[in-house]
């Protein structure tokens, strides 16, 4: 007889259908073991767990899930002929699309899942409550919570633009300015609220209070300046004021991140202009996930070129077809969204997306070790 864990094909068939991609390790189900074995599940009765990488969803498995298409279109750009909608008829492609639907129809279940965790008070002492404490006035669930809401908003806009079901047409690039929204607030909820180190999770937290302090502070004085150069606005009258406000703003900002910095230990970002990009966030959330944390920076950075109108980073990126040569070293060429990067836009946004929800419902009832009492307590 051969196990399934030496039959490499039945591995590969079987992590095809966990959403996490990885197989499991007894690493994954050694804190639900200990939370039911406790006095603090006494009152969990009847109740179903998963622990599959959300092979199963809500009941169904993935491959339940799959929104194959009535008719497939996609749109291109061309040179030539402007702004059109094409059917979609390489088997390739059409695979692509299959699975990029597939992974959309998942999204309702995970916003569900979403709403049952943001409803949940932390337990008292549980590590979220203990962050809360430490973190203060600046709460790191306050944060978490906006960021997953952020998240959820922008996954939710995704299931219009690429429909589960029936009709589908894609974007030329509208899906992916959303799908960099969502990757980016998921996963910069679970850069926070994953680690298990409590003095890490302050960390980031901060470096990202710090992160937003410095961008709406930039944002702000460039409107100063921009009013104090154009006397046409007839808003000088207001400058004083406007920069008296301004200096405010961010000196509260910035005691709260170092008091907070203070009190529980951990280094301050705000004695450095350098502040963390979501290129790091992304890269090093991704690794949560089970993926090399190259993979998320690279989806991260090419969606984020088509998010603005560059035309080298659609022609390294998107699906390119010459249709004309004009004779004179150039040509004329169609650009049509790639299912394939779409595809994988989606799923980096929604793994991201589903670990943060689980990651912070746990630890809203997983109890503080010895170290983050400590912190706690300072």
């Amino acid at each position: 007889m051969t196990s399934i864990a030496s039959d490499s094909g039945s591995c590969t068939a079987i992590i095809d259908r966990i959403l996490m991609g990885r197989a499991g390790a007894p690493a994954d189900v050694e804190d639900i073991m200990v939370f039911l074995a406790s006095d603090d599940a006494a009152f969990a009765t009847g109740a179903f767990f998963p622990i599959d990488g959300r092979m199963t969803i809500e009941g169904e498995s993935a491959d339940d899930v799959s929104g194959a298409a009535a008719s497939v279109h996609i749109v291109s750009g061309a040179d030539s002929a402007g702004y059109r909608v094409l059917p979609v008829e390489d088997p390739e492609e059409l695979a692509s699309v299959d699975a990029l639907r597939a992974r959309v129809a998942l999204i309702p279940g995970a916003i569900t899942r979403w709403e049952r965790v943001a409803k949940l008070t932390p337990k008292p002492g549980s590590q979220i409550a203990v962050d809360d404490t430490v973190t203060a006035w600046r709460q790191l669930s306050h944060a978490v919570t906006h960021q997953l809401n952020h998240a959820a908003d922008t996954l939710n806009a995704l299931t219009v633009l690429l429909p589960p079901d029936g009709e589908f047409r894609m974007p030329y690039v509208a899906h992916f300015p959303v799908a960099r929204s969502a990757l980016e607030a998921a996963s910069l909820a679970l850069w926070i609220v994953g680690p298990s180190d409590p003095r890490v999770r302050v960390e980031r937290h901060l470096r990202n209070a710090w992160r937003e302090v410095s961008a709406d502070g930039e944002m702000m004085g460039a409107i100063t300046r921009a009013v104090a150069e154009d006397p046409s606005l007839e808003l000088r009258h207001m400058l004083d004021r406007g920069r008296k406000q301004l200096k405010a703003w961010r000196r509260k900002h910035v005691d709260q991140i170092r008091e907070v910095a203070r009190r529980s230990g951990v280094p301050d970002p705000t004695v450095s202009s350098r502040t963390v990009g979501f290129a790091e966030i992304v890269r090093e959330s991704t690794t949560a996930v089970g993926l090399p944390g190259v993979f998320g920076e690279t989806v991260w950075r090419e969606i984020s070129g088509l998010s603005h109108p560059s035309m080298m980073r659609s022609v390294r990126a998107m699906d390119v077809e010459e249709i004309v040569d004009y004779g004179d070293g150039t040509f004329g060429a169609m650009l049509t969204s790639s299912a394939g990067k779409s595809r994988y836009s989606v799923e980096a946004a929604h793994l991201a997306f589903i670990t943060a929800v689980e990651r912070f419902g746990e630890r809203k009832f997983m109890p503080d070790d010895s170290h983050a009492r400590k912190l706690s307590a300072r």
